[in-house]
């Protein structure tokens, strides 16, 4: 699985934190080590988050990791 996801924001923005939010019925595990990318530089990878509905990826105001 080499499954992406991108979202463009049109104007300068202030990002505090991520929310990635996860499949229940299924599949749980397709999130686990999926590495978050801010403006093209990594900021992140989740750990494994089986049984979790949302992984909250909080980012400092240099957009990165806290």
């Amino acid at each position: 699985m080499n499954g992406w996801w991108k979202v463009t924001i049109k104007e300068v923005s202030h990002i505090s934190y991520i929310d990635v939010y996860n499949r229940m019925d299924c599949c749980q595990q397709r999130l686990k080590n999926a590495q978050l990318s801010l403006d093209g530089t990594l900021i992140g990878t989740i750990p494994q988050i089986e049984g979790t509905q949302k992984y909250t990826m909080p980012v400092n105001k240099d957009g990165m990791l806290c």
